[in-house]
């Protein structure tokens, strides 16, 4: 896919791949490939994934939540997101699993809600430009040019929107109040424009 100057680049299926393939050799494999699906599946910014909670994913009885209510989003307004997808869910479980071992020391268990989801290699809440650089290290590694913290998301709306999802829903699960926002991330893909012009009424 081509990317517009200056904005972050849309990574194909391939490019996704690989990034997840060289985030399996990181130390902290689970909590990164947790990180890039929260990015990738949901279209979360980079500074809602570092504000999330043990909290806000986990329910009273222990599971995985199927939705949560997001309060810090750019606007400042709430919002739902979906945790729905079984492949989602199972690796933020691995993450959840392995996070109570490697980030949370016995001094500071047990793990409160108040916790972060994603924590710094010394149990704290990562600042937020170490976050949005820890992301980025992902695309580094990968040697995918032009990728930044905020190609998660991009993607995510095109994907979205080339599968043939009313804008308006698509505007409700990012969090934009204007549609005309969500288009502007949409990143036309030459191959599905040729589709597209071949379809006619005769």
């Amino acid at each position: 896919m081509n990317n517009r100057k200056g904005k972050a680049k849309v990574l194909s299926i391939q490019e996704f791949r690989k990034t997840e393939k060289l985030i399996e050799l990181t130390m902290y494999k689970e909590r990164n490939r947790a990180i890039l699906y929260l990015s990738f599946g949901l279209g979360l910014r980079a500074g809602e994934i570092r504000n999330l909670t043990f909290g806000d994913v986990i329910g009273s009885d222990g599971k995985l939540k199927e939705l949560v209510r997001l309060t810090i989003t750019k606007s400042n307004k709430q919002r739902d997101i979906y945790l729905t997808n079984p492949k989602l869910r199972e690796v933020l479980m691995d993450h959840i699993k392995t996070a109570k071992k490697k980030f949370y020391k016995k001094s500071v268990l047990p793990i409160l809600n108040e916790d972060p989801l994603f924590a710094s290699q010394k149990g704290h809440k990562f600042l937020n430009n170490h976050f949005v650089r820890l992301i980025c290290s992902f695309f580094k590694s990968a040697g995918i040019e032009n990728a930044k913290s905020h190609s998660g998301r991009r993607t995510f709306i095109t994907l979205k929107i080339d599968e043939g999802h009313d804008l308006k829903a698509i505007a409700d699960l990012v969090g934009h109040t204007d549609i005309n926002a969500t288009a502007q991330y949409h990143q036309s893909n030459p191959t599905r424009l040729k589709k597209i012009a071949e379809r006619s009424i005769f």
